[in-house]
Formats: structure tokens, C-alpha cells, sequence
């Protein structure tokens, strides 16, 4: 996705008293894309009638004020899930993990007071511990949504101004141009999520390839910003174990020295809700296979079984300390 027009612009009135909101507004009006005015707390989220729409959905664009600004720590993962200037996304990825973490919206949702919440953001770094990491990308894919507002290079700005805390949020885009040369201090983490393309083709539709992840993880590692890898998520579909030792072959002979050197990699194993399940089964003909309840586990919530999931374990910690023998490797759910 090299740049995202919506079709349709919902917004709330409210988003004309910002800044961010304004230039917004007069640049869509400019293109004549066709405006829709919401109430400001109405409910943009789907629901198991509109299932079939989501894809349409996905086209349009929200424009609205955050009214509740959540900063919820993780004690296990030791960061903070930050509610920041965006929600959704306008890719298509059959396994969405948006929808998993209870992001429900179709389209991407984008929030105009960032002064409000950055000030918040800053007041919450500034009683906590120099190194708390705040995960600012927990509801959005904030390289695609940078694309539209320019927000995340704002935020790096503004927030490494400031001595404490760090910043991280994850991508599946490799357009990281505006984040190059900016003084982040090695005080934000990104982290690519990538997988074979095989799978990106069939799965997560309008994302960037993955050399081009490969390459945008190689420029912002030698720009020093402190990248991690995300195998994510893992598909044990027929012939997975080739299919992946071919990906960790290619990734291997992508890398660049320094990011084979310094990235952290992470592999997580594919899970879902019975609402992911019933939301794309009806929006996608023929992706049912793709949450095949025979080969999973558990009531509601789905994942591989125990077994399943150690005989991949074990493949992943052979081959990945085969192909990155300095790397830090962690496996997660």
C-alpha cells in the first residue's frame, strides 16, 4: 500500500477545533472525497450483522476526537498499551491482531488531540522509570497511519525531547523515510512483523512484501534505532517446516550485517477469537481454512495444541540458532 485514499470520510464536527483535524478536513475536501458527519461519541465498530461489509469498511476513514486515554501496564511484558492517535487499519490481514486485542473498528480511525494525549503520555514517563517502554502502537499500525498525519515522527520528536521513557510499536509498512534522521536517541523501539511472502499474499492483503520490510528493517538499524524482528503469526499449514526454512534462508541472506548483529527476533504462533473467525469467514470466501477449528485448541479462544505448538517451538530454536547464532530468540503465544 504506497498511499491510502479513502473512499469515504466519516467525521465528528469536533475535529474542525484542531489543528491536526482542520488540515485534514481541508485537505479531503480538496479531493472531493465524499464526507460523512458522525455524533461525536457514536459507535464506529462492526458487528456480526455488517460482517459481510468489512471489506467495503475498510475503504473509509474516521476522523475523531479521543475522549479516553488509556495507559494500561503489562506487568508480565513490563510495558505500558497505550491509547494513541489512531485506531484500525486500512490493510486486510486475515488474522488482523487488532481485532484479537478487542480493536474492532473496520476502518482506520484517526484521533486529531495529539497534543492532549502526548502531554499525557509525558506527565505518565516522567513519574516512572527512565527505561519504561510505552507501546504507543496497540491499536493501529502507526507507519501507515504516519503515511496520512505525519504522528509518529511528531511524537518522536516531542517525546525524546524529554529525558525518560521509551517508545515502541510494530509495522507490517516499510515506509520508515520520515523516521531516518530524526534524534530518537535509541529510544524507540520499532518492530517489523514478517512472515513468508507466500503467506503475506494470501493473508495480509495490502501490506508491504516482505524484502521491502526487510530492507526498511535494514535502514532504520542503521539509523541505530533499536529494531526487532516478529515472525508473526505462524502458520503450521501443509509443508510449513519448508516453507519456513526457505523464509529464514532468504531473511538470513537479506539482513544486513548490523541487523543480524543486533535485532531481537520473536516468533508467535497463530491464535483467535470465535469473533475473528466468524468476522472474516463472512467477509472472505475460502479463508476458513485459515482457522481450522480441527487443528486447534480451546473454547472461544483458539490456538494450537500443546504438542503441536513444542514440536514448532523446537523447530524455530534449531533453526533460527542455526541461521542468527548471535540473536536473542524469544517465543511467545
Amino acid at each position: 500500500m504506497k498511499e491510502f485514499i479513502p473512499e469515504k470520510i466519516l467525521y465528528d464536527p469536533a475535529v474542525l477545533s484542531f489543528p491536526l483535524g482542520k488540515k485534514l478536513m481541508e485537505t479531503y475536501l480538496a479531493k472531493q472525497i465524499p464526507m460523512e458527519q458522525t455524533h461525536a461519541y457514536a459507535p464506529a465498530n462492526t458487528s456480526k450483522q455488517d460482517n459481510a461489509g468489512y471489506k467495503e469498511k475498510k475503504r473509509s476513514l474516521s476522523l475523531r476526537v479521543r475522549h479516553i486515554h488509556f495507559m494500561r501496564p503489562d506487568q508480565k511484558a513490563g510495558i505500558f498499551h497505550v491509547s494513541y492517535t489512531s485506531s484500525g487499519c486500512p490493510a486486510l490481514c486475515l488474522y488482523c491482531p487488532l481485532l484479537r486485542n478487542g480493536c474492532h473498528s473496520p476502518f482506520l480511525q484517526l484521533y486529531v488531540n495529539r497534543e492532549e494525549m502526548l502531554e499525557k503520555l509525558l506527565t505518565r514517563a516522567a513519574v516512572l522509570p527512565t527505561q519504561t517502554i510505552f507501546d504507543i502502537g496497540r491499536d493501529s499500525d502507526l507507519i501507515i497511519e504516519n503515511t496520512i498525519t505525519g504522528n509518529l515522527a511528531w511524537t518522536i520528536r516531542q517525546f525524546c525531547a524529554q529525558p525518560k521513557g521509551r517508545l515502541c510499536f510494530s509495522t507490517r509498512f516499510c515506509q520508515i523515510e520520515p523516521l531516518l534522521s530524526l534524534p530518537h536517541q535509541g529510544r524507540v523501539i520499532p518492530q517489523m512483523n514478517i512472515n513468508p511472502d507466500e503467506i503475506i499474499w494470501r493473508t495480509e492483503f495490502g501490506t508491504s512484501h516482505l524484502a521491502e520490510r526487510i530492507q526498511a528493517v535494514n535502514r532504520l538499524c542503521e539509523a541505530d534505532y533499536p529494531t526487532s524482528l516478529c515472525i508473526a503469526p505462524v502458520l503450521l499449514i501443509d509443508g510449513w517446516q519448508l516453507l519456513y526454512e526457505h523464509f529464514l534462508d532468504q531473511l538470513a541472506d537479506l539482513l544486513s550485517r548490523k541487523a543480524k548483529k543486533n535485532a531481537l527476533i520473536t516468533v508467535s504462533f497463530l491464535s483467535y477469537s470465535l469473533m475473528q473467525k466468524q468476522l472474516i469467514t463472512a467477509a472472505f470466501s475460502g479463508a476458513a481454512h485459515f482457522f481450522d477449528h480441527s487443528q486447534m485448541t480451546g473454547q472461544g479462544f483458539y490456538q494450537y495444541p500443546k504438542e503441536r505448538r513444542r514440536q514448532a517451538e523446537a523447530f524455530f530454536r534449531d533453526k533460527l540458532a542455526r541461521y542468527f547464532p548471535g540473536n536473542k530468540i524469544i517465543i511467545i503465544q
